[in-house]
């Protein structure tokens, strides 16, 4: 691909600030000083909180190892925190740094870790019951985090927080750890679908009733073996 100067890729965010004020836009370009935000420092330490805990260096430890991430959500929150104090600091146009700030932080790494946890069926989970297993799977799943992401001809660029993949097992058994429940839960009114869509045909379930639908308009059906025999329950609504 042809080599594209930087001046020339734009973000969706440059974008919107060109479409409100184009010289707004075009001060943006020219490497101004910038003056220092606290809401800015705030976001790039949970941003950057987040991107270290997802990329932790577990392999090692003990896959029952359990109580473990709380502490190591403080220690690596208050390194970052640190860290955006200093480059705040040396910002020479810069408001008060306003250190009360940091629980407002610490609320939004909570709340982001417990966006990826549903996304991963973790959120069903206390953070001290959260074990090294389940964060090296976790990471086996976790595609991109605080990644970049650019167009084709390299014109249109933007960031991406996470990215994670779809579950494939592949054929293989879905087996949990430390003798753990596996939790089906959707979020809202969703609804755990087998076979079908669960709307013309498969089996639905939702807060504790199973729906059960042929999708050919025939009566659905229920087999039960027990040893030497079977019964088989019919007019199952569908």
């Amino acid at each position: 691909m042809e080599k594209i100067s930087i001046s020339h890729q734009l973000s969706p965010s440059s974008w919107n600030r060109f479409e409100e004020c184009p010289r707004k836009y075009w001060l943006s370009r020219q490497r101004l000083p910038r003056r220092a935000s606290m809401p800015a420092s705030l976001g790039n330490a949970i941003h950057n909180s987040m991107e270290e805990i997802c990329n932790l260096d577990v392999k090692d430890r003990d896959d029952l190892e359990i109580g473990w991430l709380s502490n190591s959500m403080k220690e690596i929150l208050d390194k970052h925190w640190e860290i955006e104090k200093k480059l705040f600091l040396e910002t020479p146009r810069k408001p008060k740094w306003k250190p009360h700030l940091i629980s407002k932080a610490r609320e939004g790494f909570i709340g982001a870790l417990n966006i990826l946890f549903t996304r991963v069926s973790f959120a069903k989970k206390k953070f001290s019951e959260v074990s090294i297993g389940d964060w090296k799977n976790l990471q086996s799943i976790l595609l991109l985090n605080e990644g970049s992401l650019a167009s084709e001809d390299g014109k249109l660029i933007g960031r991406l927080d996470l990215l994670v993949d779809d579950l494939d097992v592949n054929g293989n058994d879905l087996i949990s750890t430390s003798n753990a429940n596996i939790s089906l839960l959707p979020n809202g009114s969703g609804k755990v679908i087998l076979d079908g869509n669960g709307s013309s045909g498969g089996v639905s379930v939702t807060d504790g009733l199973i729906d059960i639908r042929t999708g050919t308009g025939a009566v659905a059906k229920v087999k039960f073996y027990c040893l030497k025999y079977f019964w088989i329950f019919s007019n199952i609504t569908c």
